[in-house]
């Protein structure tokens, strides 16, 4: 979520997530990760900041 400045907000996504997680877990270093029940698959999840867009 962005404040427009008025009183108003904007979202966007921000990545793509998968589907179906059943559960998240934390490894020691503080990573976070996803599993899903659909496949059985683990996800790392990661973060990155950007510059917000002005359109």
């Amino acid at each position: 979520m962005r404040d427009n400045g008025d009183g108003t907000h904007r979202s966007a996504t921000i990545g793509q997530f998968p589907t179906q997680v059943s559960s998240f877990a934390e490894d020691r270093s503080g990573e976070l990760y996803a599993i899903t029940d659909q496949t059985g698959e683990l996800h790392h999840i990661g973060f990155q900041r950007t510059a917000p867009r002005t359109d």
